[in-house]
């Protein structure tokens, strides 16, 4: 044991371990092993973050790009192994949030690392961070707004990056998912799909304020052809093919309230030529507590039960409704061409790598370690497989090694300390 120590004592931060009484060796030791667990711990944090961050970083473009009347900011995110005709995704933040706040917060930067498309991230030129979704310019095609001015963006990233025109896509969360009803809505030439987590339909803010507490509140209710007859009159005339639309909302939102869900249902799916009422319901889609509506080909729903403002962002899943990745519905425009059920089952069983899921295990290795152990199914549903997997992985490992030096330090101490101490039962494991 002497030389075991001493080797160890070398090996590490060179604690000559062996030169010291044994109970002052014991102490040390004790603290040595604390600190090369806590190293581990941040090791394998450093390496999940790393794993969900993007390689490179967030640009901006600074000279004209287009029509901007509102002066939005426009900043990009074009990994280096961009597609030769990429596609599109255009990320709208939040109220009191900014595009680098969006590109940090979502994966979807990450997984363009993966999948070659270019991101751009509209950045609200207000001192409240909201976007323009209220006046009649945003609500018209080229009318003016903050719309015209991220429309101009996409324009910009067709003609100077050749983007493939024929694949782009919106999404954003609250102001942002707002936005992105309405830039379908205004814009229905530029987007092949939509998909807004906790927003209001397209035009329903509409008014001299920034702030309308009916339409927040969930009280203005109108038929489908009402609210598909707003959408229409914003670009008169225009009969080509509209986005599809994915809609998210949690039933516990009091910011933009759950009614708000119902609506948006009922303006698209008439813009869209489908009946309101659900093709497919599944429940606990695609984690607990989760209901996922489907119309036609064309619209989807996901009602998050409890969950307030604002829903996590499901990038995965967003990427197969924009058709970037393998198992989302063969949809061109608001025509339908295959409805696929085994396709949207797969849309069902897979996520990859979604920030919800990244925070969830974090926090839960945290309250595990400080407070006491719990059943990661319980407190991580939202979390995808693999980080529910690398959590679980790291989790066992470190108790392990833990265990293990725990009784080196008991076997280091004197035996009058060791006599009466009992052997610690079970290996400690995690269960999922």
């Amino acid at each position: 044991m002497g030389q075991e120590a001493s080797r160890i004592g070398d090996a590490i931060l060179d604690y000559k371990i062996v030169s010291q009484p044994a109970d002052i060796r014991s102490v040390r030791l004790s603290s040595l092993l604390t600190m090369v667990s806590l190293k581990a711990v941040f090791a394998t944090l450093a390496a999940i973050i790393g794993a969900n961050a993007a390689a490179g970083s967030l640009q901006q473009v600074t000279s004209s790009f287009g029509a901007n009347p509102n002066n939005v900011g426009f900043y990009y995110y074009k990994p280096s192994n961009v597609a030769a005709k990429p596609a599109l995704i255009v990320a709208i933040h939040y109220c009191t949030g900014s595009a680098q706040a969006y590109f940090s917060g979502t994966q979807y930067a990450t997984l363009a690392d993966t999948y070659g498309y270019i991101v751009i991230y509209p950045d609200s030129p207000r001192s409240g961070k909201c976007f323009d979704v209220n006046t009649s310019q945003t609500l018209s095609h080229n009318g003016g707004g903050d719309s015209q001015g991220i429309a101009s963006m996409v324009t910009y990233a067709i003609n100077t990056w050749g983007v493939d025109a024929g694949r782009v896509f919106v999404t954003g969360t609250s102001s942002g998912a707002m936005m992105t009803n309405v830039m379908a809505g205004s814009y229905p030439d530029l987007f092949q799909a939509a998909s807004a987590y906790s927003g209001v339909p397209f035009a329903c803010f509409s008014g001299t304020s920034d702030w309308n507490s009916a339409c927040a509140n969930g009280q203005i209710s109108m038929t489908g052809q009402q609210w598909g007859d707003l959408v229409r009159a914003a670009y008169p005339g225009y009969s080509g093919p509209r986005p599809r639309m994915m809609l998210w909302h949690g039933t516990a939102d009091t910011t933009l309230y759950y009614a708000n869900l119902q609506q948006e249902i009922l303006e698209w799916t008439n813009v869209l030529g489908v009946s309101s009422t659900p093709t497919t319901t599944t429940l606990n889609d695609p984690e607990t507590n989760y209901t996922h509506t489907t119309y036609g080909c064309v619209v989807q729903a996901y009602s998050a039960a409890g969950v307030g403002h604002t829903v996590p962002v499901h990038e995965s899943i967003d990427l197969q409704w924009f058709g970037i990745t393998p198992g989302g519905p063969s949809c061109v425009g608001g025509t339908t061409t295959t409805n696929n059920s085994d396709a949207l089952g797969s849309m069902r069983r897979t996520r990859l790598d979604g920030s919800d899921g990244l925070r969830c295990s974090l926090y839960l290795y945290i309250f595990q370690r400080m407070v006491l152990s719990v059943p990661l199914k319980r407190y991580c549903s939202g979390a995808s497989l693999e980080n529910r997997l690398l959590l679980l992985a790291t989790l066992n490992i470190l108790r392990i090694i833990w265990s293990s030096m725990a009784s080196l330090v008991t076997d280091l101490q004197p035996a009058s300390k060791r006599k009466n101490e009992s052997t610690p039962k079970g290996d400690g494991l995690i269960s999922a």
